[in-house]
């Protein structure tokens, strides 16, 4: 008889430059980022800190820091939090990754991945998420 198999929904990671591109038309990379939005099925994992660096790069885009966070919550993304995951492993990435530079909200998403198993990031920073490996070892697949 075949093994069983069970799903798994597929995950990804939300990160800034992704979401400012799908909000801000003008973006350069506005109709890439909405090509891989609009075929996406995922459940998508983020932190607070996106939101955060949204609203700061967005704030002379009128509505930029809404629209930001509307398509988040209406994409039905969990934030998961700092306690979460743990200030100790966080801090341990970006001494490990201080050269890229990683900043904080790249080391949370990176500990998110490390936390719930996901290695797909739609993210517009490649050289970080090119570098970074989850659990040290393993490569994130970017998108777009």
């Amino acid at each position: 008889m075949a093994g069983s198999r069970i799903a798994v929904a597929r995950r990804a990671l939300l990160d800034t430059g992704f979401v400012i591109a799908l909000v801000n038309a003008a973006d350069p990379d506005h109709e890439r980022c909405v090509a891989v939005w609009r075929g996406l099925h995922a459940q998508l994992l983020s932190v607070e800190g996106v939101l955060v660096e949204c609203a700061h790069m967005l704030r002379k885009t009128k509505g930029g820091a809404a629209a930001a966070a509307h398509l988040v919550e209406e994409a039905g993304t969990r934030l998961v939090p700092l306690s979460e995951l743990g200030s100790d492993r966080v801090l341990e990435l970006m001494a490990k990754y201080r050269d890229v530079p990683m900043d904080l909200v790249d080391a949370l998403l990176v500990a998110v991945a490390e936390k719930h198993a996901v290695r797909e990031v739609l993210t517009l920073d490649r050289r970080g998420f090119d570098t970074y490996r989850a659990n040290g070892r393993e490569r994130f697949h970017v998108f777009p």
